[in-house]
């Protein structure tokens, strides 16, 4: 589904999208929805929000995940640092720095990760999640 079109808005430091289901995607996902994403960026921060909205009659089952994906040169990735928080295994921190594997944040929780080219970064993710 992420292939289809979908609404695109942008308004001074926001960008929102926002799709809503069709007959398209009634075919592998049979319920009617809506979805909204907002990504604002405000001073040294973005915040991202996710809207999703049952239009249809029918309980509607959804696991809303944010894979983010900060462009990093490959030579730099072995200098990324990891906040303590997030425990990983020598062999796992080298798959994950390899780009071959996702670090999961617990719910509400917070990481911070230290990129030499970009800075720092701080994710976190709130209970309302």
């Amino acid at each position: 589904m992420r292939d289809l079109k979908r609404e695109k808005q942008i308004v001074d430091n926001t960008i929102r999208y926002r799709f809503d289901s069709n007959d398209e995607t009634y075919k592998i996902f049979p319920y009617q929805f809506s979805v909204e994403q907002q990504i604002t960026l405000q001073n040294s921060k973005a915040e991202l929000s996710l809207d999703v909205i049952n239009t249809g009659d029918k309980i509607l089952p959804f696991a809303p995940g944010h894979h983010s994906y900060y462009r990093v040169p490959l030579s730099e990735k072995c200098n990324i640092q990891l906040s303590d928080n997030v425990t990983l295994s020598a062999e796992d921190k080298q798959i994950w720095l390899s780009g071959a594997h996702a670090v999961s944040i617990q719910n509400p929780g917070t990481m911070e990760l230290f990129i030499p080219t970009i800075g720092r970064l701080k994710l976190s993710f709130d209970a309302d999640f």
